[in-house]
């Protein structure tokens, strides 16, 4: 592979190389959306699960309140079939004053226990929602996994087609120009650019008349600035002349 040959398989591998690239980053981004839409789903799922231990600590509790409730309700009214009974002053001044005692922790419990109720309804209500949305989440996943399998599957064969493409097309190349060309993909996104007016259409910088020589021949040469590869395609050039007016 020489001269103009030469240079048009080295621009093709710049347009391989920027598919591969392209097809790279839309794999990434792909995946990234897919994993968000996990993300989200794993979410609502931990939410669930975060719902239904307060769910059942609120059952717990109420039971509990219900029973020290029942149990001080029980107190209260023993105390009171005490005091029905007592015969001194001073034994009913002490059994009113405990009776007193008894029924505000009596009413403090019972409103614990309604307090509670009002929680674990609220709790009930949001474990229903949070159901509706893991459904529908676990939907949406089901639903984009397809979409995502297809997109990325079609994108995996057209980046294996152009990878397979390219290393035929490279083992072509000359091994001076590819190590060449290789050298500047890993500085530059555009290793191989066309002279413009007698000048590197990167850099500008001039072409020396020995260089240009040879480029008229479709040879090419680097530029002495920024070592770019260089190549002259002067029906190319008059196009690219046009475009910047």
């Amino acid at each position: 592979m020489m001269g103009k040959v030469l240079w048009q398989g080295l621009k093709r591998l710049v347009e391989y190389d920027k598919d591969i690239m392209r097809l790279h980053g839309e794999l990434a981004l792909l995946a990234k959306k897919y994993q968000d839409i996990k993300d989200r789903c794993a979410c609502v799922q931990n939410k669930r699960e975060t719902l239904d231990r307060e769910y059942k600590d609120l059952e717990k509790a109420i039971a509990a309140g219900e029973l020290d409730a029942r149990s001080l309700r029980s107190a209260q009214q023993a105390k009171q079939v005490q005091l029905d009974s007592a015969q001194s002053q001073r034994e009913v001044q002490a059994l009113e004053s405990e009776l007193a005692l008894l029924s505000e922790r009596c009413k403090i419990a019972e409103d614990a226990v309604l307090v509670l109720y009002h929680k674990h309804d609220e709790c009930s209500k949001q474990r229903m929602q949070c159901d509706k949305d893991f459904e529908n989440s676990q939907t949406k996943v089901l639903e984009e996994g397809d979409v995502f399998k297809r997109e990325y599957d079609r994108r995996v064969r057209d980046l294996e087609q152009f990878e397979l493409d390219r290393q035929t097309l490279f083992a072509r190349i000359p091994p001076e120009w590819a190590q060449k060309y290789e050298r500047m993909r890993k500085s530059v996104e555009d290793p191989i650019v066309p002279v413009i007016n007698n000048c590197c259409s990167s850099c500008y910088y001039g072409v020396l008349h020995h260089d240009l020589s040879q480029l008229k021949r479709h040879m090419i040469v680097s530029c002495r600035n920024c070592y770019r590869l260089l190549y002259l395609d002067e029906q190319e050039a008059i196009e690219l002349q046009k475009a910047c007016f």
